[in-house]
């Protein structure tokens, strides 16, 4: 044990005790202490250092402070770090952290220990970023002590500082190259906890690793490769990993059983249409050259395909050696098992891909698409120039009269226990109950029928049934697409006609891997005639079909087992998971042919839409100026109008009431009162003015404003045809029944209350001092009394004066203020009418607004879209081109026996 190993674990002491034997060691260095202390110059330290071990052992603190403190050689920096241990344990935390810092020293060993010691007391004050750079701190000074090491990754684990705990890993992995490390580095990816870094902060780890030992690399690299997945480093992290994995030597013995199901994992999540060609084209040739390396044998194929693909995609974006390689082990590679699911996945992909742009693909391919999966039935196509000829075929084959009245619907029967039926157009799926509605449903539409029916012929030979209701071979190429064989059926009775080996020969260069057999149709089997036609009609098939089944003779007396035999011969295959690969394909070829028209389609859809919608916003617009216009005419009219009407009634008031007044001097006479006849005269011109405006005025008022209200319902009622018009015309736009405007015709009721009101006794004129309004006339009538007794005898000249004064007044003011008092609430009426107007036209203004509102934000969404679409066209070009790539792959796998010549 070294010097320092004996001051690390306070056995220094023992050093005193050589040769001692059942002596406790304070009586050894007790007596060494009495005998040094008597020496001429005593040397008392390094014993005191030794004792105050022994006291602290034996857990006497205090003695062993006393010690230490009195240590003065070169032990005095141990001692006073064990003066920082004693005080810990005493539990004065305080004064030993003092002690532990005011040690001064170069060895690396005493500032471990003091570091460890301050992080076990920081761990007790529960001073977490202490401990946390005090145990750093260790571990940059003494990385090569397990226990700092160790002491250091515990406490990162167990306070969940997963980021220094990795620091720590990478660091320890790269010094030492101890698969311990790599291996916890491992265990923190499997967790997750690695995620928070860069990937290329592991670039070093990976490339030391991967020189130590391939086995470790691959776990680990594994481990990083699966915890990145669901990040946003995941492409980064491709990105990095192999770049650098580009230039290390492959490690040409070694098995990568988990890295290559990987790069096969990750390429299908990179080809599924998220990312944009821009951002595969840097990765996907490093990608594919390491995983062309890295394969195992049962991946070879694929990763073979993928690098062929590419490369037939984007030439030279791949060295000519990896496609060399790439080449040799799809062509050495066995087959395939799971290209026809894995073909069945990209259509899937590419539909949901497409219901994700609002693109809607065809039901009926979809629904031929997935039957192609179901490899224990053979599909048979029934064709022939002679409807009658094949639907009797057909009825035949499946023992019932499905097929009546000749349709336009392409029937495709299967077995099954129980009838089920589905109606499958472009844009729809409709089940149906019976037969007879099938009927109703499919005439004159280009449908599909999928039967399902109780046939126990084509149960028992595992047979499904194609029935087409066109002539027109291109109509028919999907259900070609669709077949396992085509059986054509042709009336032996009558000459092969040119069109039908036209019809023959042109389906077969349509679909070149459809099979193509022959049935004859015959009436008049046992005629010379017949034998002679038929014989001819085989020889000039087999002139162009040598390898066609044919069954000849075919009428209604061929046996069940006779059509049995010629159904088994012609519908073994093979090889008919492959052809029904390739016949998939086929139907990806077509949608992502489909989806790329689309996209010119959508564009111009778009373009069709908006230039719509600017039609749309500019007819609102002028039907709202329109309207607008309207309601302006119509208030300006009404009001002249109105007050013309208001205007004519004041005239009367102003010309008739003077004259009343002045009549009302009639009441003056020899024998009136002329004490009280100013009174009298006064009361009664009240009473003529009331009874006028009561008798006269307002019932004459009253006719007026109904006729007036009378004149206003009909140009209410013009204007409700003015914007019936407009609402024609906007329907036309939207082509559909959306808009009506529709005036508030209510108003006019409420014009009826109020005249009624105004015009029906409810107006009381204010009785007015009429005579005395000015001070001449009172001075008159208050003198009349008094005038009387001087002028008793002389009564004729004070009558006429009286009536004089009555006759020659001046009543303009008195007439103002009558008639301004009458034509008070007229006038008010007349300052609502522009309000009232408009509230006709508030169910218009509502419905134009809120229609323009919506074609404002369908304009804005669509010319959102359209920029969308024309800035970033690889949003919806690259992920087909991608899909593309993958029928590519396919082919590749599915045609490897040969070099392929051709692109999609």
């Amino acid at each position: 044990m070294t010097i320092e190993e004996q001051l690390i674990n306070k056995s220094y002491y023992q050093t005193f005790m050589d040769g001692v034997q059942n002596v406790h060691p304070i009586k050894v260095l007790g007596e060494m202490y009495l005998s040094e202390h008597k020496s001429d110059i005593p040397e008392l330290s390094a014993i005191r250092f030794a004792q105050g071990e022994v006291y602290y052992l034996n857990d006497d603190y205090e003695s062993a402070i006393l010690k230490w403190e009195n240590v003065s050689n070169e032990l005095q920096p141990w001692a006073q770090k064990n003066l920082g241990d004693a005080h810990f344990e005493l539990g004065l935390l305080a004064i030993a952290e003092d002690y532990y810092k005011a040690v001064e020293t170069d060895s690396m060993e005493l500032k471990s220990e003091i570091l460890l010691q301050l992080f076990s007391l920081y761990i007790q004050l529960d001073q977490s970023d202490k401990a946390m750079d005090t145990i750093k701190k260790a571990v940059e000074l003494n990385p090569d002590d397990p226990d700092v090491t160790d002491i250091a990754r515990a406490f990162f684990e167990e306070r969940e500082e997963w980021k220094e705990a990795i620091h720590l890993a990478v660091n320890e992995a790269l010094r030492t190259e101890s698969l311990h490390w790599f291996e916890i580095i491992e265990g923190y990816a499997g967790a997750g906890h690695t995620i928070a870094f860069e990937p290329h902060y592991f670039t070093e780890v990976l490339k030391t690793l991967y020189s130590i030992q391939l086995a470790r690399f691959e776990s680990l690299t594994a481990a990083l490769w699966k915890s990145y997945q669901q990040t946003d480093f995941y492409f980064s992290w491709l990105m990095e990993m192999n770049k650098w994995l580009m230039n290390m030597e492959k490690g040409q013995n070694h098995m990568w059983r988990t890295l290559s199901p990987l790069y096969k994992e990750s390429f299908l999540k990179l080809m599924d249409g998220t990312y944009f060609i821009k951002d595969l084209s840097p990765l996907l040739p490093n990608y594919l050259t390491n995983w062309i390396h890295l394969s195992t044998h049962s991946d070879d194929l694929f990763a073979g395909s993928a690098v062929l693909a590419w490369n037939e995609m984007f030439p030279e974006d791949i060295d000519d050696s990896v496609v060399r390689r790439a080449e040799h082990r799809v062509s050495e590679s066995p087959d395939y098992e799971n290209v026809l699911d894995e073909c069945l996945k990209l259509f899937e992909t590419l539909l949901n891909w497409a219901r994700d742009k609002g693109v809607a693909l065809d039901a009926r391919a979809e629904n031929l698409v997935r039957q192609l999966t179901d490899l224990n039935e053979h599909r048979l196509m029934i064709w022939g120039t002679s409807v009658d000829g094949r639907r009797t075929v057909f009825n035949r084959l499946l023992q019932q009269e499905l097929i009546g009245e000749p349709t336009s619907a392409t029937v495709f029967v299967r077995g099954a226990e129980d009838t089920n039926i589905q109606i499958i157009t472009e844009d729809k799926v409709q089940r149906m109950e019976n037969l007879e509605d099938v009927q109703q449903q499919v005439q004159n539409q280009k449908a599909m029928v999928d039967f399902q029916v109780p046939a126990p012929f084509l149960n028992t030979h595992h047979l499904a049934v194609i029935y087409p209701g066109t002539a027109n071979h291109k109509e028919m190429l999907p259900y070609l697409q669709a077949a396992d064989s085509l059986l054509f059926t042709i009336n032996v009775d009558s000459p092969l006609t040119p069109e039908e080996l036209d019809m023959a020969v042109t389906l077969a260069e349509e679909v070149p891997e459809l099979t193509i057999h022959f049935l004859l149709l015959s009436e008049q089997v046992h005629r010379i005639h017949h034998q002679e036609m038929k014989t001819n009609t085989i020889s000039r098939i087999h002139t162009y079909f040598p390898n066609a089944r044919i069954l000849s003779d075919f009428s209604q007396e061929t046996g069940v087992e006779e059509i049995s035999s010629f159904i088994r011969m012609i519908t073994h295959e093979a090889n008919r998971k492959e052809k029904r690969t390739r016949k998939l394909l086929h139907f990806v070829k077509q949608t992502i042919t489909y989806m790329l028209d689309q996209r010119v389609e959508m564009e111009s859809s778009l373009m069709d839409e908006m230039k719509w919608n600017n039609e749309t916003r500019a007819k609102i617009n002028d039907a709202l100026k329109k309207v607008n216009h309207l309601e302006d005419t119509k208030i300006k009219n009404m009001k002249d109008s109105y007050r013309k009407m208001k205007e004519n009634i004041r005239q009367k008031l102003e010309s008739r009431i003077p004259e009343i007044l002045r009549n009302s001097s009639d009441i003056v006479d020899e024998d009136s009162d002329f004490e009280q006849i100013h009174d009298e005269v006064n009361a009664e011109m009240n009473k003529r003015v009331g009874k006028y405006v009561k008798d006269e005025i307002l019932p004459s008022f009253h006719k007026d404003l109904h006729g007036w209200i009378k004149d206003n319902e009909e140009e209410f009622k013009n204007l409700q045809g003015d914007l019936d018009g407009l609402s024609g015309d906007l329907n036309r736009q939207f082509t559909e029944h959306k808009i009506s405007l529709n005036g508030d015709f209510k108003i006019l009721q409420d014009w009826k209350r109020d005249v009624h009101r105004m015009t029906r006794g409810s107006l009381q004129i204010e009785n007015r001092n009429i005579l005395k309004s000015t001070t001449s006339s009172q001075i008159l009538w208050k003198g009349a009394g008094k005038l009387f007794d001087v002028i008793r005898q002389d009564k004729e000249k004070l009558e006429a004066k009286l009536k004089n004064s009555i006759e020659r007044k001046d009543y303009s003011e008195t007439v103002k203020s009558i008639s301004n008092e009458f034509m008070q609430q007229f006038e008010l009426f007349e300052h609502s009418l522009e309000w009232d107007v408009g509230t006709f036209f508030i169910q218009p203004y509502e419905v134009l607004n809120e229609t323009l509102t919506e074609t404002q934000e369908l304009i804005e969404r669509t010319n959102e879209e359209l920029n969308h679409m024309r800035k970033n066209p690889e949003t919806y070009r690259d992920p087909l081109t991608l899909f593309k790539l993958r029928v590519l792959q396919f082919e590749w796998m599915t045609n490897r026996s040969y070099q392929r010549n051709s692109k999609p």
